[in-house]
Order: structure tokens, then sequence, then C-alpha cells
């Protein structure tokens, strides 16, 4: 299997991003290395990852984003791979409107365990594709942002620029 990886240039810097012929996005992340990720999803030397450029709809898409559109990314095929209790998460995520923000509690009862917190938290943390499944628009139950694998000032830039919009 072929995985392409690509970067794009963020207002606040790089992203990574990895996906097939087909389009379909694998990982959209701040950091470069997600070997360990290939090697659970497909099995190790079972992928080979080439550089290609950014294809057209991806970067069509992070554009509108950057730009304020609230349904950029609604026509771009995901694949994710984690246990079945991280993709719960991921797709209570998915329900937080542009521009909002809910609490781990609350992404916890979307998920079907409100006690589940904590392990919320840790399944955000490997989220495979941040900005499209949205974890940066999940914060503490106090309102404080916490936790945000490309680092606290991004989620911050993430968050103000959706309310700007």
């Amino acid at each position: 299997m072929q995985i392409f990886k690509s970067e794009y240039s963020a207002p606040f810097g790089k992203i990574h991003l990895f996906y097939d012929a087909d389009d379909v996005v694998y990982v959209l992340g701040f950091g470069e290395d997600y070997k360990n990720y290939f090697d659970n999803a497909f099995g190790k030397n079972k992928y080979e990852i080439i550089a290609a450029p950014l294809i057209l709809m991806l970067k069509t898409a992070l554009d509108a984003y950057f730009k304020g559109a609230k349904n950029a990314f609604d026509n771009i095929k995901l694949k994710t791979f984690g246990t079945s209790f991280q993709q719960k998460a991921w797709d209570a995520m998915k329900t937080i409107s542009y521009g909002e923000t809910i609490s781990y509690q609350q992404e916890a009862k979307i998920a079907g365990n409100i006690k589940a917190v904590r392990a919320i938290g840790g399944a955000n943390n490997k989220n495979p594709i941040a900005i499209i499944i949205p974890c940066h628009r999940v914060i503490g139950k106090n309102g404080k942002m916490v936790g945000y694998g490309g680092g606290l000032p991004i989620k911050e830039w993430l968050l103000r620029h959706e309310k700007q919009q």
C-alpha cells in the first residue's frame, strides 16, 4: 500500500497530511512521524510512505477553512484506525459545530460513557486527523484550555479563528 505525504503551510505553521491514491485522508497532524500509527493500522513493512505534492482537493479544503468556511471539509473522505472506544470519541468530536466547544465530560456523554472522561482525553490525544476531527473544540469543564497535540497556542488559534467567522 502506498501512503502519500504532503505538507500544507497553515497560518500557524506546517501541517502534515497523509492520504492514499483514492484521496482518503489518514492523518492530518503537526508532527512528521506517524510510523507507529501506520504500523498498527497496516502492519510493519506493509505500506510505503512517498513524498508527494498536496492534492488540489485537500489544498482547496484547507484554504477554505482558513478563510472561514464552516463546511470546508464536508467532501473529504477520512479513514481512522483505533480502538472501538477511540472511534466513538472521534465520532463524538465530529458532532461539535464549527466555532463551538464542549467539555471532555460532555464528549464522554456523547460517546456513551459519562464516566470515561480520562479515557476521552486519551482518545483525543490519539486523534490522527486534527482540525477535520475537531479535538481543538474540546476544552476543560471549567473552560480552560487543556491538552492539544499541536500545542495549546495552536488550539487557541483555531478556536479564535472559528469564533471570528
